[in-house]
């Protein structure tokens, strides 16, 4: 026992120095620890903040908050990479990666998404909604995993989950290439990380929920706005409907199909496919139309309205109990989703509504509640069109009549416009094509037509006039019977063939025609036709389509009453419409010449009323009227340039100084032989040709050209000698005003010459300075020859070069050009004309033989078009030179 305490003792003395060093290094290391966690704790708080501030400026996107979250969980927790999943309770999809290799993402990122793998730790952490710590994946006891641990180059994992309400929505995954245990600081700091994931995933799905129920309330009150404001017409309703479903339900198709009059389902309004780029999607589109119209119970629509609820088919090829002629659609469309929603009025079926998704996607109780909703909305608007349009036939018909009575009472002197009104309001009200037709001697006009495009329009103008017939004629017919007629097909084997040769080329198929009966008279019909058999009028129609021709009868005797007196009282006034402006021009014939053709169209219907002018052997119009604008072009060519001989009939009035009156120029004298071929051409059948006598010189022409057959009155050839003297006084007026008007300007423009002169002297006498001396001289030069522009140059000797000293009216153009390229001895005119000492003219700047310079664009580029430059000299000596130009 003794010997061994020594040993004890020795032993006790040898231990002290070791614990000693042990104490004097021990107080460092803890501070070392102490600094590195505190480092690692400030690292960790600035990570969460900086996640917290990324989570607050991403309201709507959680993607970068996860791109933050995985850069800090990586980098604080020192592992090679991370990743974090979303799970939406049915497939894992990937949400973001970091420090993955490109092999990685190549070869693991197509995977996703996919169903859960019990084998997968990632799997493992969503299925368990708890922290799975994976030491070593090469001893994992799943194959699968010591595979993923091979292939992804990892052996320790951390998955931690993401977790909503105690359910797992993901999971964030890091991995280290080397094995061992994970550190519960770690764990923690991920789970930290992993619910701040989930708050900026609360906070995009609360957004967004708050923003799609924001989309589909706007969507609502944007359909009811559009309601409110079209209250006739549904097409804008539908249109936007179905933009809302399209944007909403994230729909690659809609539509809206309702029930017809005929009883069939008919597809009104869809998004157009058709100008689709996907050949498939215009297929599919094609498809759908070529269905419609079907019966409805035929038609999905048609049992969605019988089963009177919203059809709902998340998948419609794989999907239980979906119809086959559905399933049959995903042959062309491929896989897709459908909601079908009635749409009915108490309990009346009105249609259904349908929105497809594709690919298949489930459609939520949200989504169907809206649907519904649209449905509902679509059926206001219908219910209120057909409101309105009735209240508005009834109001329209009523309403018709007044408006053209309003015409007529418009248009005392014309029945076109009533003609115009009648036709438009059949047109509009009956939905079809309208005409009014007039019985004129032996055949039958087409006066006025409404509800053709332009192109049918014209093509129906060519077919009249027709022949009166009334036993091949449905019009003669009509005015014959004094009977409303119609035809139901123009096709039926009873109908005339020229009637069915008429319906072809005026494309229709159904006509309705009523008489224009005056004093028991029939003068003409109204006739609406359609393009389709099976036009029919109800007694109301035929109530008002008979109103119409009533009031056309009216403006008919109106227009020929108010004519009969109109008549007269022109006869009356007509010379005294034409002395006032004779007063009014007394140095311009034209007006009055003007005013002498018009009256004569008020007073010789139909006529075309010239005016003509001796000049030399030859004579011209001066004034050309007509009722048809391209009949006084035709007669100015015609007449202008007719030689002045006794064998035309306007040479013979003007020679012989005799009126020339030939009811019919088909038996005109042998002597006018050479101008009655060319009348006869032209159409025209009789004139009468009036000398206009100045003494016993006939200075011109007054002609009275008519389309039909017979003579002037008495009456008519008393006005035409009245308006060819009072052409005759106009023609005096305006010379002798000329005569004292040229006096007059001579005598003013030697007062202005000498006023001028005199205000350039006293300039010159008030001061020695030239700059207010030269611009006075330029001006009165402008002023003087009547010109647009001028300007004075003066001559530096020393530079043998011109500088503008004084303008007038002068452009900035030529200022730059005057200071860039000053003139020379010789360049331009100004340059040659001091070269020659002599004034140089150019009375066309733009000839073709003007030589191409700079000076000269310039100048037409400003407008100017002629110059004059007049060299400024002294005992032989050049001062300058002074330019005028004219732009005209």
């Amino acid at each position: 026992m003794g010997a061994k305490r020594p040993a004890s003792k020795s032993r006790a003395r040898k231990r002290p120095p070791p614990r000693a060093k042990v104490r004097r290094s021990a107080a460092p290391a803890k501070k070392v620890s102490r600094a590195r966690e505190e480092a690692t704790a400030r690292q960790q708080l600035a990570a969460t903040a900086e996640i917290l501030k990324v989570i607050s400026e991403s309201p709507t996107d959680a993607q970068p908050v996860f791109k933050k979250i995985l850069a800090a969980a990586v980098r604080l927790c020192h592992a090679a990479e991370g990743a974090v999943f979303r799970f939406d309770g049915n497939l894992i999809h990937l949400a973001g990666t970091h420090n993955w290799s490109r092999k990685a993402l190549k070869t693991r990122v197509p995977l996703f998404p996919r169903p859960p793998n019990p084998d997968v730790i990632t799997d493992q952490v969503i299925l368990s909604a708890d922290v799975v710590r994976l030491a070593d994946g090469l001893n994992s006891p799943h194959e699968s995993q010591r595979a993923m641990a091979v292939a992804g180059g990892w052996r320790r994992m951390l998955g931690v989950p993401m977790l909503r309400e105690g359910a797992s929505i993901g999971a964030i995954v890091l991995a280290w290439p080397e094995p061992g245990k994970t550190p519960d600081q770690q764990v923690k700091l991920l789970q930290t990380f992993a619910d701040q994931a989930v708050i900026a995933i609360e906070n995009v799905r609360l957004f967004n929920e708050t923003r799609e129920a924001l989309e589909r309330q706007t969507a609502t009150a944007e359909v009811l706005q559009v309601i409110s404001s079209s209250v006739a017409d549904t097409a804008p309703v539908f249109e936007k409907i179905i933009q809302s479903c399209q944007r909403l339900f994230r729909s690659g198709h809609a539509g809206i199909a309702l029930i017809g009059d005929d009883g069939l389902m008919h597809l009104t309004q869809g998004i157009d496919t058709m100008n689709s780029a996907d050949e498939r999607i215009r297929t599919v589109a094609r498809r759908i139309q070529a269905e419609f119209p079907r019966p409805v119970r035929d038609s999905i629509q048609g049992y969605a309205i019988h089963k009177r609820k919203v059809l709902h088919y998340p998948d419609v090829q794989h999907g239980a109990d979906v119809p086959k002629g559905l399933r049959r659609s995903t042959e062309l469309a491929g896989n897709h989703s459908v909601l079908f929603a009635p749409m009915l009025w108490e309990d009346k079926d009105i249609g259904a509504m349908q929105v497809v998704r594709n690919p298949p996607e489930p459609f939520t109780d949200k989504d169907i509640s809206l649907l519904k909703t649209f449905a509902d909305q679509a059926v206001i608007a219908i219910q209120n069109a057909r409101l309105f349009n009735e209240t508005q036939e009834a109001l329209e018909q009523q309403t018709a009549t007044a408006e053209i009575l309003k015409v007529i009472s418009r248009s005392p002197t014309d029945v076109q416009p009533v003609f115009d009104a009648i036709v438009a309001s059949a047109a509009r009200l009956f939905e079809c094509n309208a005409a009014v037709n007039m019985l004129e001697g032996d055949s039958i006009y087409l006066n006025a037509v409404a509800g053709y495009d332009e192109e049918r329009i014209e093509e129906t103008r060519k077919l009249f006039p027709v022949p009166f017939d009334p036993e091949h004629n449905l019009t003669s017919r009509t005015i014959t019977t004094h009977a409303i007629v119609e035809v139901i097909d123009t096709e039926a084997p009873d109908v005339p063939a020229l009637m069915k040769a008429v319906g072809r080329r005026a494309n229709f198929r159904s006509i309705t025609q009523v008489p224009l009966i005056r004093e028991g008279t029939g003068i003409g019909a109204l006739g609406l036709t359609r393009a389709t058999p099976g036009f029919h009028l109800n007694d109301k129609q035929r109530a008002l389509l008979q109103t119409f021709a009533d009031q056309a009868v009216i403006a008919i005797e109106n227009v020929r009453l108010f004519n009969e007196t109109r008549e007269a009282l022109e006869r009356q006034t007509a010379t005294a419409d034409i002395l006032r402006v004779i007063s009014e021009s007394p140095t311009d014939t034209q007006p009055v010449f003007n005013a002498i053709v018009q009256s004569g169209l008020k007073l010789f219907p139909g006529a075309l009323v010239s005016v003509a002018l001796r000049y030399g052997d030859t004579i011209n119009a001066a004034a050309v009227a007509a009722p048809d604008p391209a009949r006084v072009e035709a007669w100015r060519r015609t007449i202008s340039g007719t030689p002045l001989a006794r064998n035309y009939m306007h040479g013979a009035a003007l020679l012989d100084r005799r009126i020339v009156d030939i009811p019919d120029v088909a038996d005109a004298p042998a002597e006018f032989v050479a101008g009655s071929q060319n009348f006869l051409t032209s159409g025209n059948r009789a004139i009468t040709i009036m000398p206009m006598m100045r003494g016993d010189e006939a200075i011109g022409l007054l002609s009275v050209v008519r389309l039909v057959l017979g003579p002037l009155s008495d009456k008519q050839i008393a006005i035409l000698k009245t308006f060819a003297a009072q052409a005759v006084i106009a023609i005096e007026n305006v010379r002798l005003f000329k005569e004292l008007q040229q006096r007059t300007d001579a005598l003013t423009k030697s007062v202005g010459q000498l006023t001028a002169l005199g205000e350039v002297g006293q300039a010159i006498s008030s001061t020695l300075d030239l700059d207010k001396v030269l611009p006075t001289i330029v001006s009165r030069a402008v002023q003087l020859t009547g010109l647009d522009g001028g300007a004075i140059y003066e001559y530096d000797e020393a530079h043998e070069v011109f500088s503008m000293r004084a303008g007038e009216n002068v452009r900035q153009e030529i200022l730059e050009l005057d200071r860039s390229e000053p003139i020379r001895i010789g360049d331009g005119a100004i340059g040659r004309a001091a070269a020659t000492r002599q004034p140089v003219q150019v009375p066309d700047i733009a000839a073709a033989n003007g030589r191409q310079t700079r000076g000269r664009d310039v100048l037409l580029q400003v407008g100017a078009r002629a110059l004059l430059a007049v060299p400024l000299l002294r005992e032989g000596h050049i001062l300058g030179a002074l330019a005028v130009i004219r732009n005209t």
